[in-house]
């Protein structure tokens, strides 16, 4: 078993924990854990942190149902709304521009949480024990979004309907939190097999978070009584507000590169680029590239990038110190954007799903920009993410 991630298991325990107490996805923290401090792809840390989001509010859900404080018909009135938006979701995930979606969830979930700021510093909370399903009913669209954010992003459910549960039905704060925490459970699983199906997951390090969040959880639920209902309300408006403003902070910056890298743009995306990084600069158009998917990028015929993959330890080094790695035979990881290669003939040709020329010699994989210098020597921008 490989320990390199044992370190994820405790952050896995304490996320579960005030996750599960206070009512809110654990999985969007998750997130940012995971594309920042582990340098995991966005769709990785968004499928690893679903993932382990399933564990825990499963596991939170079992607690809650001996408990007692889930209401079960209430589960049954919004559950075929999220399920119907889960499946929406996942068409959109895999079509749909991330960013775009990420800040339009970054915007929604802020402005729940400031409302439910507001309504904690006003002590209204609520008082049923029962929601009432004849106002659930009259906000069926709530739980369809809910379930599209999810799948697209990785948060929503939780987020969404917590506070429907609890302002629009009445139901009192702990019940509403264990409630949309289960609905939250089953429509992680969907979402989470999707994305074993799409080869999302690492397990290596899904082992850890996920036995920290099944810990996490037990402990959560247990805790959560043991807390005033406002103080719950407070923590989850709080954490939820955290989330919508990294949400919103890193769509728009990422919005905003593209848009200045658009700017500059030569060609049209998906176009087949050729001689950008060649070697002799009267290389000919070489053999067309493997079916696969993707604009393509070719010949390299013997330029330093297809002399490094025949050595012993094929890693080149860029400026920075930032490394392109081989990670399969056929698989490089160019930043957080994995780029197939194929050898036709003498040529090295890469196939990438989102590759772009920006400018003379700037290459554009995924969100890193690559330029070429000097017979194909490959170099990351300065300051460029």
């Amino acid at each position: 078993m490989n320990f390199d991630y044992w370190f994820v298991f405790p952050v896995a325990i304490l996320v579960a924990v005030i996750a599960n107490a206070s009512g809110f996805s654990g999985g969007v923290l998750f997130q940012p854990y995971f594309n920042w401090m582990l340098h995991l792809p966005l769709r990785h840390s968004i499928a690893i942190g679903v993932a382990t989001e399933t564990i825990g509010m499963s596991s939170g859900t079992t607690r809650y149902l001996l408990m007692n404080q889930i209401d079960r018909a209430a589960v049954r009135k919004l559950l075929p709304g999220v399920a119907a938006g889960v499946l929406a979701g996942l068409l959109i995930f895999s079509r749909a521009p991330r960013e775009y979606l990420r800040l339009i969830v970054g915007l929604v979930v802020g402005s729940v949480a400031v409302h439910q700021m507001i309504l904690a510093w006003r002590g209204r909370l609520g008082v049923r024990s029962e929601a009432d399903l004849e106002t659930l009913g009259r906000h069926r669209w709530r739980p369809f979004v809910a379930g599209s954010f999810s799948a697209c992003t990785g948060t929503g459910v939780a987020e969404l309907l917590q506070p429907l549960l609890e302002q629009k039905g009445g139901l009192a704060t702990r019940r509403a939190n264990a409630t949309a925490i289960a609905l939250e459970a089953l429509a992680d699983w969907g979402i989470t097999l999707a994305n074993l199906s799409f080869g999302n997951l690492r397990f290596e390090i899904l082992v850890f978070s996920a036995s920290g969040a099944l810990i996490g959880a037990q402990l959560g639920a247990w805790l959560s009584p043991r807390v005033p209902a406002r103080a719950l309300k407070v923590v989850f408006a709080l954490c939820v507000l955290g989330i919508g403003a990294v949400y919103t902070v890193t769509a728009l910056g990422t919005l905003l590169s593209s848009v200045a890298d658009e700017e500059l743009a030569l060609p049209r995306r998906g176009a087949c680029l050729e001689g950008l990084v060649a070697g002799p600069a009267e290389a000919t158009r070489g053999p067309a590239a493997p079916a696969a998917s993707g604009p393509c990028l070719g010949p390299f015929n013997q330029s330093p990038l297809s002399r490094s993959l025949d050595s012993e330890h094929p890693v080149l080094v860029l400026q920075e110190g930032v490394q392109l790695h081989l990670v399969a035979e056929d698989l490089l990881l160019v930043g957080d954007d994995l780029v197939q290669l194929h050898l036709v003939g003498d040529d090295l040709v890469l196939v990438a799903e989102d590759l772009d020329l920006v400018a003379e010699n700037l290459l554009l994989i995924g969100d890193d920009r690559i330029a070429g210098h000097d017979q194909s020597s490959l170099y990351r921008e300065n300051g460029s993410a």
